[in-house]
């Protein structure tokens, strides 16, 4: 069986959780989305290409939330 990973997409997502008020931080209720950049797109016949990827794009930005997105089709 092959397996392919196609649309692989890593998003680097900025997400700010409160601001400070003076001294003091006041939370959001909800999290805001500051930013949103697409850092990668591509297809990939490994799953460990696309590891090796994300965790590239962890250790480039460790302070931002990496979101992964593919798609899988199996062939016999």
């Amino acid at each position: 069986m092959y397996l392919s990973m196609e649309n692989v997409k890593l998003t680097e997502i900025d997400i700010q959780k409160g601001k400070y008020k003076g001294n003091k931080f006041v939370p959001f209720k909800n999290p805001m989305v500051q930013s949103m950049k697409v850092v990668f797109e591509n297809d990939y016949s490994n799953l460990i290409d696309i590891i090796s990827e994300i965790k590239h794009a962890s250790e480039r930005r460790p302070d931002r939330l990496i979101r992964v997105s593919f798609d899988v089709t199996a062939e016999w």
